[in-house]
């Protein structure tokens, strides 16, 4: 593993360079085989903005995949997901499976009172667990610059909707 002097140290880092035969303060620097990978996507559901990003192992042919995400819309939407991606080779297609995990809050207009015109905005949160397959290709542009695109359908456990699919582009640096 490669490690770079930060050339920056705060106080509590003395007693650590310290212990370590006064070599100065050294902090690990993410291997030739990590990506962190920034996605853009939406789904037919919501029709909104869906980012994501993503640490990946670039192990191939099968690759590992850990992903926060947010999504964009009067909706609250957020999570994570691990997957695993087969890339038999560098720029070319690929095929992935992941699971899904997060809270979604679904928000609709109801009457203030049975009968009544007037409405309030209310909201129910729900946890949501989701698996999906995965498609798409790769395409490496010089040795640390990646552009992906990918298809999914999400098989949800959501009261609102059983599954939907979403499409994707992501920009990928390693």
């Amino acid at each position: 593993m490669k490690r770079v002097n930060t050339g920056l140290c705060l106080s509590l880092c003395v007693p650590v360079a310290a212990l370590a035969d006064h070599e100065p303060f050294t902090v690990p620097v993410r291997d030739e085989k990590t990506l962190i990978d920034f996605s853009v996507a939406a789904d037919q559901v919501n029709q909104a903005a869906h980012l994501q990003v993503t640490a990946e192992s670039l192990h191939r042919p099968l690759v590992v995949r850990f992903s926060a995400s947010v999504m964009l819309t009067d909706d609250v939407y957020g999570g994570a997901d691990i997957g695993f991606r087969y890339e038999p080779m560098r720029s070319g297609p690929f095929v992935g499976l992941g699971v899904f995990y997060g809270q979604n809050e679904y928000c609709d207009d109801k009457p203030v009172r049975p009968g009544d015109p007037q409405t309030t905005e209310v909201c129910d949160p729900e946890l949501e667990l989701a698996v999906f397959p995965e498609a798409g290709v790769n395409l490496w542009l010089g040795k640390r610059l990646r552009v992906s695109v990918f298809a999914r359908y999400y098989y949800a456990t959501s009261n609102i909707v059983d599954g939907y699919n979403m499409y994707g582009i992501s920009l990928g640096f390693k």
